[in-house]
């Protein structure tokens, strides 16, 4: 498997969101909370965000 296939199958937990798309906490809470289409998971009770999902969706809102 290269990085490319670790990428696919990679999962963000919500808390570490902000540091992955680069902004402030604040600013990934108000993201996920205004974006009830962001692409996520729940995991026992936790948010996860598949990463290559999150970057294509993203792109699309860019």
């Amino acid at each position: 498997m290269d990085e490319a296939d670790d990428d696919k199958y990679s999962l963000i937990p919500e808390k570490e969101i902000y540091y992955y798309i680069g902004v402030s906490k604040e600013d990934a809470k108000k993201l996920i909370q205004d974006h009830a289409d962001i692409p996520h998971i729940k995991i026992n009770g936790t948010n996860y965000f598949p990463k290559e999902k999150l970057r294509q969706w993203l792109k699309e809102i860019g």
